[in-house]
């Protein structure tokens, strides 16, 4: 699920997520020309978020789902999941803010929105817009 979003440089930037040969999939970001979108302006080397700690909700997997920017500070809203046992994965809702929109870090280690009361087997991904 690619999520763009313009830096300050007026370029995009496009948060995806990429699976590993364990199939554990974390957060990277390519910058795009806001101008000319099929050019790349940099592939960033670094991940932007990582696994979670062994056991957390997203020690699996990240993928991202919506960001914002509010003064400055960039708020991404991802996906976390891990595996289980009877079904292959449990899906979770995270929170990680940046303030270069590059470098992520969890501002809790544990979900913002999991399964609950009236839901109690699935948690739809959102998209903010």
């Amino acid at each position: 699920m690619p999520t763009a979003f313009l830096d300050g440089n007026n370029n995009i930037n496009v948060l995806f997520s990429a699976r590993d040969e364990y199939n554990k999939s974390r957060i990277g970001v390519v910058t795009l020309s806001s101008q000319n979108p099929s050019l790349i302006i940099k592939e960033h080397e670094n991940i932007s978020l990582d696994l979670g700690s062994p056991g957390s909700f997203d020690d699996s997997g990240v993928m991202p789902s919506s960001i914002i920017n509010i003064e400055g500070i960039y708020y991404l809203y991802y996906i976390g999941w891990n595996e289980r046992k009877i079904i292959p994965y449990h899906n979770s809702i995270g929170l990680a803010i940046s303030e270069d929109g590059l470098n992520f870090r969890r501002m809790f280690e544990g979900p913002i929105m999991d399964r609950y009361l009236d839901e109690p087997f699935f948690l739809i991904p959102h998209c903010y817009s």
